[in-house]
């Protein structure tokens, strides 16, 4: 695809919007996709496969808009289909006995998700390799990452493609790898070294051996919105497939932007993880649809898409795909782990693995510990471990919702980190496990035993 970027047709952006949105109103009215609110995890097999139909017919006519070129690439269904059979069925993260394997996932799978930890919240530097930390020693945390932001470094606001972003972002990865290091986990696999770095000329920067980043570590290329790639992106993947890491590709469509409502939203993911295998080589996928008003993915309408698209893809392709929790609340809240239990049980029953989690939309500094991750890859290991089917899990996340969904916007930013967790011992403060503690008896009493 690296030839084809730049022959394509010549078409102005706000043209490609316009067939972007005419198409897919009609193709997801052709197809007959509804989504239904007392549904937030579909039984229908055949509504997952119109879901992926309609993705597949909508990134052949409409394609992918390269923006510095100013043209839209579009491939026919044959090789659409070629660049799908090609893609990795699975990746190895990490080495010796810390190497886990993230695969794909069916529907109802029994199978544990894979569970990658971490958050992309900003933080401090001095408490930084603390938080990083709380992740990775976390028992069911297969992965973890260092997307986590560093919110300054050496008192100097982090400016993209100036030196300060260099320079925090081989910061970053010393770090990431001396929280494995700490923990007793120095082999554990890291799936994204760095959340401080934006521009390609930073992660060229961080990704050396020097700092302790392996060809088993991976960096994440996020997406343009939607079904866009731009150079800067495409600049990033030559490196990493040049370098041999992990390539996991990331995109957030948004509910209520060019995708619509829910049923365009789970359309519009199931095409961009479509984009992404072919414009990204990608090694696996991470994903999140987000509200356009809340930037959260654990609304009705959201968990629902969650599901929609999960089980497209899980049906009609072998893709590594796990779902990132965006959740509206902060740690030390009861929302915040009824949050992470909902998004992890609807994404799980619905062949995905998880990303756990970002809190407080990413928004609030030091915001952010281990504890919301273990929530939801407790969640999601119960669910797959008792074979929890749709339906069953369908009730369930009613049940949670009536308890937070009608705080969304309003949602608690609860704690810092410096408030719910001892510097000295990385561990949870006792509010905060008695919390904990509530929850999980709350979600056992409603059928969810953790």
């Amino acid at each position: 695809m690296m030839n084809e970027v730049g022959t394509g047709q010549f078409t102005l952006e706000k043209d490609f919007d316009l067939d972007l949105i005419r198409a897919l109103q009609r193709i997801v009215k052709e197809h007959g996709i509804e989504y239904y609110q007392e549904t937030p995890v579909p039984s229908d097999n055949s509504l997952a496969d119109d879901i992926y139909q309609a993705a597949l017919e909508l990134i052949i006519s409409v394609g992918t808009y390269v923006t510095d070129a100013r043209r839209c690439v579009k491939l026919d269904e044959t090789e659409v289909k070629d660049a799908l059979g090609h893609t990795p069925a699975e990746v190895v993260f990490g080495e010796g006995e810390h190497a886990s394997t993230l695969t794909p996932r069916n529907i109802e799978d029994r199978k544990t998700p894979f569970c990658m930890f971490g958050a992309g919240s900003p933080v401090s530097q001095d408490i930084y390799l603390d938080v990083l930390q709380s992740y990775a020693k976390e028992p069911l945390a297969d992965t973890f990452s260092g997307g986590i932001g560093l919110n300054t470094v050496e008192e100097m606001t982090i400016t993209v493609n100036t030196p300060s972003e260099i320079y925090a972002s081989v910061l970053n990865a010393i770090l990431v790898r001396q929280a494995a290091e700490k923990v007793g986990k120095a082999d554990m696999g890291i799936h994204n070294v760095v959340g401080s770095a934006t521009s390609t000329a930073a992660i060229i920067a961080a990704n050396k051996p020097e700092y302790g980043i392996r060809k088993s570590d991976g960096f994440l290329v996020a997406s343009l919105p939607e079904l866009k790639v731009d150079y800067e992106r495409l600049n990033k993947v030559a490196h990493l497939l040049a370098s041999g890491n992990i390539i996991g590709a990331l995109y957030s469509p948004i509910m209520g932007g060019y995708s619509g409502g829910p049923e365009g939203t789970a359309v519009v993911t199931v095409a961009t993880a479509l984009q992404n295998t072919i414009f990204y080589q990608c090694h696996y996928h991470m994903c999140f649809p987000i509200h356009y008003i809340h930037l959260c993915n654990t609304t009705r309408e959201l968990l629902w898409v969650i599901s929609a698209a999960g089980q497209a893809i899980s049906r009609n392709t072998h893709l590594p795909v796990t779902i990132a929790g965006e959740l509206d609340s902060g740690p030390c809240t009861e929302m915040v782990l009824q949050e992470a239990a909902a998004y992890s049980m609807v994404g799980t029953v619905s062949g995905l693995s998880l990303m756990a989690v970002e809190v407080t939309n990413n928004k609030c500094l030091d915001h952010c510990t281990g504890m919301e991750a273990r929530m939801a890859a407790e969640a999601g290991h119960s669910v797959a471990g008792s074979g929890m089917k749709r339906g069953d899990v369908n009730e369930l996340v009613k049940d949670v919702l009536e308890r937070y969904e009608s705080r969304i916007g309003e949602a608690p930013i609860g704690k810092s980190f410096r408030e719910c967790y001892d510097a000295e011992t990385i561990t949870p403060s006792k509010e905060y496990l008695e919390i904990f503690d509530a929850v999980k008896r709350e979600l056992g009493d409603m059928g969810l035993e953790i």
